[in-house]
C-alpha cells in the first residue's frame, strides 16, 4: 500500500512539473493509461524511478521532449473500425453536403492516417474541395510528423482492406504513393487542412464545426476531464452536427447529456441537440 502511495505521489508530482515547466497537461488523464506510459518510457530510457525521470526531465530539455511526445502519442492507422466509419460515412454524407463550407476538426489527432484517411471520406463525398480540416495536437514533434503525410509501407495491405470495408469507392492505393522506404498520401489531400497546436485540458472552442471526429482519445481521460472536454464539443459543433467518438456508455447520466442525441450507440455517433452560450472564442487556429 505504501509503494502505491508513493508511486501516487511521483506521478502527481511529475505531471505537475510537466504542466508547470512546458503548459503540457496530462493531469487529467486515465491513470492508469498515464503509468503505462511512463513504465514504457522508463524501461525504454533506462530511469528506476519516477522521482528519477522527474529531475530528468527538470535538468534535461532532450529528456523532457522524449517524454512529452510519448505521453500524446497514440497507435492508430487509416479506417480503424470500418464498420464505424462506414455509419459516419453514410450519415455525415447528406448533412455535410448541405453546407457552402462544412467544417471538420480532429483534436489530439496521433497519426496521418487518422487525418488523411478523413480527407478520403471528404473526397469520395465529392465535398473535399469546400471543406476545411482543422487537425489539432498538444505536442508540436508530433504534430509535425503527422504534416508529413508518411506512414509504413508494412501496414498498406491492411488500410487497403479496411478502406474497402468501410465502404471506400475507389481503392486506397489511388491515394498515396512510394517514397523511398515509406508510403506518402497524396499532395491533393493536403490542400484543405490546417494543422495547429491545441490542447483539449486548457483550451477553449475557437470555431463552429458540422464533423468532429475524435476517435479513440477520451477513453484515456478520466471523468472530469471527459466532461470538460464533451462540453466543449457541444459548444464548438453546430446545431445537428455530428461528434464521431468513442462509444461511451456513460453518455446518457453525462450532467449535459441532452446536447447529443445518440444516433448510434454501438459505433460512436452522436448529433449535437440544441445550442448553449458560447464560450469565447480564443486565439486559436481559424
Amino acid at each position: 500500500m505504501m509503494a502505491d502511495t508513493v508511486r501516487e505521489l511521483e506521478e502527481n508530482l511529475l505531471l505537475e512539473a510537466l504542466f508547470q515547466l512546458f503548459g503540457s497537461d496530462f493531469r487529467g488523464y486515465e491513470r492508469s493509461a498515464v503509468a503505462g506510459k511512463l513504465s514504457s518510457f522508463m524501461q525504454a530510457h533506462g530511469f528506476r524511478t519516477i522521482s528519477g525521470l522527474q529531475d530528468g526531465v527538470i535538468h534535461n530539455r532532450d529528456v523532457a521532449a522524449d517524454l512529452l511526445y510519448a505521453l500524446a502519442f497514440r497507435a492508430s492507422g487509416a479506417f480503424e473500425e470500418p464498420r464505424s466509419v462506414g455509419n459516419l460515412r453514410a450519415l455525415a454524407e447528406p448533412l455535410l453536403r448541405s453546407y457552402a463550407r462544412p467544417k471538420v476538426w480532429i483534436p489530439e489527432c496521433a497519426t496521418s492516417e487518422e487525418v488523411f484517411a478523413l480527407a478520403i471520406l471528404l473526397e469520395e463525398m465529392g465535398i473535399y474541395d469546400r471543406a476545411i480540416i482543422h487537425a489539432t495536437c498538444s505536442n508540436p514533434a508530433l504534430l509535425s510528423e503527422i504534416r508529413q503525410a508518411r506512414f509504413s509501407l508494412d501496414r498498406t495491405d491492411e488500410y487497403e482492406n479496411n478502406y474497402a470495408a468501410s465502404g471506400g469507392k475507389e481503392s486506397f492505393s489511388a491515394y498515396w504513393s512510394r517514397k523511398g522506404d515509406h508510403a506518402v498520401f497524396n499532395s491533393h489531400l493536403q490542400r484543405n487542412i490546417t494543422f495547429s497546436e491545441y490542447n483539449l485540458s486548457t483550451d477553449t472552442s475557437f470555431n463552429e464545426f458540422h464533423l468532429i471526429f475524435c476517435r479513440n482519445r477520451l477513453r484515456e481521460f478520466d471523468y472530469p476531464l471527459r466532461r470538460r472536454v464533451l462540453d466543449l464539443f457541444a459548444d464548438s459543433l453546430v446545431r445537428f452536427g455530428i461528434l464521431f467518438t468513442d462509444p461511451l456508455e456513460e453518455l446518457e447520466f453525462y450532467p449535459d447529456a441532452n446536447n447529443y442525441n445518440p444516433v448510434s450507440r454501438e459505433h460512436g455517433i452522436y448529433r449535437r441537440t440544441y445550442r448553449v452560450n458560447s464560450s469565447a472564442y480564443a486565439g486559436a487556429p481559424v
